[in-house]
């Protein structure tokens, strides 16, 4: 071992003699960068009057979250934060801790005393993990605009930006969810394009795309997993889309005129037929039609069911109008819900429809009832006794016993174009209108059927 240390050192030093007279390659030596680095950056934190907003991403497969953070000369750390998992969906200041920037092979920003709204990422809580988050960052790059991080246990890529003006607590995080909404909202589908390429991006709604190929559903085995946080002019990723055509660092999209623009890619919806189609089947989620901001025809329809239904309790009425598809029976089911007392019931009785995309459009066709208390709804009806047997019966003529809502279900029927009224989301309002009747209207919004329990909004 000491002969090899003596070998090391004798070839250490003839080269240092050799190249005595050469340029050395950096003007300072490795420690003064290593200062040099630290006092820059924090420089940089300590001079923005306006303070930061952290965009945390607590692990390498966790949605992203918002902090705001002042950095003060005397060490201290004022942060705050809003978020349903830590704060109780409460806006809450944390102005007891510190911080400090040390140097461990690089620059690291240490919240070296306990924050409550910062560590209660990394407290291991009663599973013994926690959120597996961090408190200590390495800095990979610093500016007087941005600093980017690197959690230094669990390998979260998160970011401090510089804000630019006063805002308060509040105000920021109204922003912030109203993005969030707009792109998110209601388990949105988005279509990533980079170039030739397309891809279908799901599970918007948690705060992960899951990445698929176009119109496609993704593999639950091999998860392809994108952590993102909307932010108050788009969104931000953890770690850009890892494709044929982009890169790690394309991070940032900004929303523009209905469509999230980044450094060579966008997200939107696509294809409306496209985009119908695939909520139903891919998303497993509702679209749900509007009793209310509709064309006449479906609203006078509305109000004649409505009419039978007070006769029966003043305070009864149609609430929602539902379409549905049901996997493990393939089917395409129109469902209601009903005021009563001023509390939502879901009927039980459900219509099927033949739902297809033909070309630019969507046909949706009324075919029966799926059972018989059902058909009494809409049909006058006879059953034989071998018929009770069987659950068949004679469908005879009238409006059964709830009229008008014959009339209702079958003015569903026709095949539809479809306007995307609210750009990057169009679960927020898309309008359907008849091709052969441009009087007859219905708006729909989407319904989240899928969303998880365990991870709520922002």
């Amino acid at each position: 071992m000491k002969k090899t240390y003596i070998i090391l050192l004798c070839a250490t030093t003839l080269f240092v003699g050799c190249n005595r007279d050469e340029k050395s390659l950096f003007d300072k030596s490795a420690a003064e960068r290593a200062v040099e680095a630290v006092t820059n950056a924090e420089n940089a934190l300590v001079a923005a009057p306006y303070g930061w907003e952290m965009l945390y991403f607590a692990n390498t497969e966790s949605r992203g979250y918002h902090m705001l953070i002042t950095f003060k000369e005397n060490g201290q750390a004022i942060i705050t934060a809003k978020n349903a998992l830590t704060t109780g969906n409460k806006i809450v200041t944390d102005n007891e801790s510190t911080w400090d920037l040390i140097s461990d092979y690089g620059p690291v920003l240490s919240f070296n005393t306990y924050n409550t709204v910062l560590h209660a990422w990394a407290d291991p809580r009663n599973d013994g993990d926690g959120y597996l988050g961090d408190y200590e960052f390495l800095v990979l790059s610093s500016s007087a605009d941005e600093l980017q991080l690197k959690g230094k246990k669990h390998s979260g890529y998160s970011v401090l930006r510089r804000l630019t003006e006063e805002t308060s607590a509040a105000d920021y995080f109204a922003r912030v969810e109203a993005m969030d909404k707009q792109i998110t909202g209601n388990g949105n589908l988005l279509l990533l394009t980079q170039g030739e390429n397309q891809y279908t991006l799901h599970n918007s709604y948690n705060g992960i795309f899951y990445l698929a190929p176009k119109n496609e559903m993704y593999d639950i085995e091999e998860l392809d997993i994108y952590p993102f946080i909307a932010t108050h002019t788009g969104l931000h990723l953890m770690a850009g889309f890892l494709t044929d055509s982009d890169d790690r660092e394309a991070r940032d999209y900004v929303l523009k005129d209905g469509i999230l623009v980044g450094k060579n890619a966008t997200l939107e919806p696509g294809s409306m037929p496209n985009y119908f189609m695939n909520y139903l089947l891919l998303a497993g989620n509702k679209w749900s039609f509007s009793t209310t901001n509709t064309c006449s025809d479906l609203n006078s329809k509305i109000e004649k069911v409505n009419k039978t239904l007070t006769s029966i309790n003043k305070k009864a009425g149609i609430s929602s109008i539902m379409l549905i598809y049901n996997e493990s029976k393939a089917q395409y089911r129109l469902e209601f819900s009903y005021t009563l007392n001023g509390k939502t019931i879901e009927s039980p009785v459900i219509y099927l429809f033949d739902v297809k995309q033909e070309e630019n459009s969507i046909s949706m066709n009324y075919t029966k009832p799926l059972d018989l208390n059902a058909a009494k709804l809409i049909y006058n009806i006879s059953q034989t006794a071998e018929q009770k047997q069987t659950g068949e019966y004679t469908i005879e003529e009238g409006e059964g016993n709830l009229p008008g809502l014959k009339d209702l279900i079958l003015g569903l029927s026709g095949i539809y174009t479809i306007a995307n009224n609210n750009g990057i989301n169009p679960t927020n309002g898309s309008i359907l209108t008849r091709s052969d009747n441009a009087d007859i209207w219905y708006e729909l919004t989407g319904v989240n059927v899928a969303k998880s329990s365990s991870d709520k909004d922002i």
